[in-house]
């Protein structure tokens, strides 16, 4: 019995240690059937990986004109379907709850409840949305991966009195902005002799053709491109950049304001025709013919020169005319003494003398 007991014992315990190494065994089968299929799942990523790059890197080599469906052999194109593919499922759940809603809305029409009554205004709603949406996976079944239609590159026309690229030379960069908004005044205000004036922009610019020049640079005056001397060659070309953008652009001003701004430089918008007038008759005139005959003073000099030499009757080719002898000339002394004779001074000089004779003569 002992015997039988004991060999019974060791049968049991080797069969325990039989199937413990069998669980052994099959835990360490499992164990290695699991790293195997990690290791395969890697290894196929990664020939995934290499089989996209061998597709990118073919689609660049081959190009886009001889590959008209090479957009979707990107990785771009992969991950946007992969994206529309989750919309659509997202979508067609939504649509699948909105039918719900709509099937309870349409239920709860004919019920005369304070729940149907609460419900339905916001299961009218969702049943409009339902109705406007539609199927959307019939929707968006169109073709979403083809290449968007590109617009022609075609740069805008230049404004008036600029070029394609900024010049190079400072000067030629101020004389093209300023020619630009000269010409860019006369296009707004269909005036082709409107002059532009920087020094009384507000009165003969906006008061007197109702247009304002916007987008100018901040914190730099009112004043021609040539003149700009804060910033230099940088202020210049930021607005010169302004002016080709369109940014910088003349814009016409609102009635009110207009109104406004003539009140404002009604007595200075142009000359009096009184002051003007006055102006054009005096320009150009010498101080005796501006002043009445009245005012006219001769000079000493020429007085003095009339009385003793007056003028001489010359006639030369037919027509007799009146001319002063130069002064420069030497006279003759029987034509001196004879002028002295003549002169009235000497005359009243040999009166005095005859008076005198006569007065002596009587006492």
């Amino acid at each position: 019995m002992a015997a039988d007991e004991a060999e019974k014992t060791v049968y049991v315990k080797t069969r325990a240690n039989t199937s413990q190494l069998a669980q052994e065994k099959d835990r360490i089968t499992a164990e290695r059937e699991r790293q195997l299929e990690a290791e395969r799942c890697a290894e196929e990523r990664r020939a995934e990986a290499e089989a996209a790059k061998e597709k990118t890197r073919g689609t660049t080599e081959v190009g886009t004109a001889s590959m008209p469906n090479s957009l979707l052999s990107t990785p771009k194109a992969f991950v946007a379907k992969s994206l529309i593919d989750q919309c659509l499922l997202a979508l067609g759940d939504l649509t699948q709850s909105l039918s719900i809603l709509r099937s309870k809305w349409e239920f709860l029409q004919g019920q005369d409840t304070e729940e149907a009554h609460s419900m339905l205004p916001l299961l009218d709603r969702v049943g409009r949305s339902v109705s406007s949406i539609g199927s959307p996976l019939q929707t968006l079944s169109v073709p979403v991966l083809e290449p968007p239609a590109q617009a022609p590159n075609s740069t805008p026309p230049a404004p008036p009195g600029l070029s394609d690229t900024p010049p190079s030379s400072f000067t030629k960069l101020c004389v093209e902005a300023g020619k630009s908004i000269l010409l860019g005044l006369r296009g707004a205000t269909g005036m082709p002799h409107a002059a532009m004036s920087y020094s009384s922009y507000e009165r003969l610019v906006e008061a007197l053709y109702g247009y304002r020049l916007v987008g100018w640079p901040d914190g730099i005056p009112m004043q021609s491109p040539a003149d700009m001397k804060v910033g230099g060659a940088f202020v210049v070309r930021d607005l010169w950049s302004r002016l080709r953008s369109g940014i910088c652009r003349w814009v016409k001003i609102p009635q009110e304001e207009r109104n406004a701004l003539a009140v404002k430089y009604k007595d200075h918008s142009r000359p009096s025709a009184t002051s003007a007038a006055a102006a054009d008759s005096s320009r150009g005139k010498s101080k005796k013919r501006r002043c009445p005959d009245s005012q006219v003073e001769t000079p000493s000099s020429k007085r003095a020169k009339s009385v003793i030499s007056p003028p001489v009757a010359v006639i030369t080719g037919g027509s007799q005319r009146r001319k002063r002898p130069n002064s420069k000339m030497e006279v003759s002394p029987a034509k001196r003494r004879e002028s002295e004779t003549r002169s009235p001074l000497r005359l009243g000089a040999i009166a005095e003398e005859s008076s005198g004779d006569e007065t002596n003569d009587e006492s």
